[in-house]
């Protein structure tokens, strides 16, 4: 396994535990970009609370998220 893969399973782990089912149905790409650092916990709980409600979201959805939460 890459040194990136598991920095990215890591902090998966770390931003969300046992919290599994929220991530579950969401790509690879949008979790670990909700696990970074980086993003802003208001951001993590609007994408889990509308997700779980059934909206899809792209990494570039997330950034652009991160990207308003920044400028406000």
């Amino acid at each position: 396994m890459a040194e990136r893969t598991a920095r990215n399973f890591i902090s998966v782990a770390t931003r969300f535990g046992d919290k599994t089912a929220i991530v579950a149905d969401l790509q690879p790409t949008v979790v670990y970009a909700l696990a970074a650092p980086s993003t802003p916990d208001d951001v993590v709980e609007e994408v889990t609370e509308r997700a779980s409600n059934g909206e899809t979201f792209t990494a570039a959805d997330i950034k652009a998220m991160k990207d308003e939460q920044r400028a406000l």
